[in-house]
């Protein structure tokens, strides 16, 4: 496997742990929701900001928080 797709597969499973992304944060957020036991849930907002904080997002956009819910929720 080369690098440029290790990075991109670690950054789409929401490993920010292994890239530092704005795409695997946000990914991350989503796949510990899912997780969590949100997935087709209304997720409260307090629950929501900290994840966010969690993962160092602190200015989530909407698109973002509409990626979320379409691929991880």
């Amino acid at each position: 496997m080369n690098l440029g797709y290790w990075l991109y597969m670690n950054e789409a499973e929401g490993q920010d742990n292994m890239v530092s992304t704005r795409l695997a944060k946000i990914n991350a957020i989503g796949r510990e929701l899912r997780d969590a036991g949100y997935a087709g849930q209304v997720v409260p907002a307090a629950v929501f900001l900290s994840y966010c904080n969690k993962h160092g997002i602190h200015d989530i956009t909407q698109e973002e928080i509409n990626h979320i819910e379409v691929e991880w929720l």
